[in-house]
């Protein structure tokens, strides 16, 4: 079964529905001439973000998942394959276009429902056990959004989320007076998440968890280690996160990213 959208004239909202075009534009630009990177789903170095974030998703088992704003979704498809019903949305039209191309490839079409449409529009009719948003939520109208997943999610379901986080504030005022190596897109409406974003996902959500990734590998770094040639050079980066983000928590308000495991109320 579709997600069902919510009825334009229920939703209409300019600022919104300006901000949904844009973002499917960006993304149609450049999903029409690059695509992300395609790495296997893997599990085996957990100080690596995909990797942690894929053995969450091993660990839920779950049967019914949603994905949100994953382009073209090669997780998704990796998931249909191994059994699971998935469902997911994107905005861009061309991802959703590569997406259906590599499930028919993967001959697992009948396992996956693939439909355009920002997750702001969608109403709770599917209940899922597994929501996963990599880095989605910072594209979004948070509020709106999370909402939606939240809505989305059986009692007891799980969100999964990967995304950029900027936690101090005088970090955030460098990230907005700097612009950001130039390999690395960014969507005019796109926004890091920050303390008032977490504070809205615990009051959401009944238990919340959250692991903190890229202290010293983040993408401004890893952007001059790559022009160096030094590419040995973040794997040892996140294994020195590894253990600094841990063994002193107020470094966290430093760390790039994080992993947000949160399960909707019983």
């Amino acid at each position: 079964m579709k997600p069902k959208l919510r009825d334009d004239a229920q939703t209409s909202d300019p600022d919104l529905s300006v901000r949904i075009e844009s973002e499917r534009r960006f993304w149609n630009t450049l999903y029409s001439s690059w695509e992300k990177e395609r790495r296997p789903f893997q599990t085996h170095n957990l100080i690596d973000h995909w990797d942690f974030l894929n053995a969450l998703i091993e660990r839920e088992g779950a049967h019914c998942i949603l994905s949100v704003g994953g382009g073209v979704d090669i997780r998704a498809i990796e998931l249909a394959r191994r059994g699971a019903r998935v469902t997911l949305i994107d905005v861009s039209d061309v991802a959703i276009h590569k997406t259906r191309e590599l499930a028919r490839l993967a001959g697992v079409a009948s396992n996956v429902e693939i439909v355009q449409a920002a997750c702001e529009t969608l109403d709770r009719c599917d209940e899922f056990d597994l929501v996963i948003a990599e880095d989605a939520l910072h594209h979004m109208e948070f509020t709106a959004g999370l909402s939606r997943i939240r809505d989305a999610l059986r009692p007891r379901g799980v969100l999964l989320a990967s995304e950029p986080m900027c936690l101090a504030g005088w970090l955030r005022w460098a990230h907005a007076k700097f612009p950001f190596h130039p390999e690395f897109p960014q969507t005019p409406y796109e926004c890091l998440l920050g303390k008032e974003e977490l504070e809205q996902v615990h009051a959401t959500f009944d238990s919340v968890e959250i692991r903190f990734f890229e202290l010293l590998n983040r993408p401004t770094i890893a952007y001059a280690f790559r022009r160096l040639g030094w590419h040995r050079g973040r794997q040892w980066l996140r294994r020195l996160d590894s253990v600094l983000l841990p063994a002193a928590p107020w470094l966290t308000a430093l760390a790039h990213l994080a992993v947000i495991r949160a399960v909707r109320a019983a």
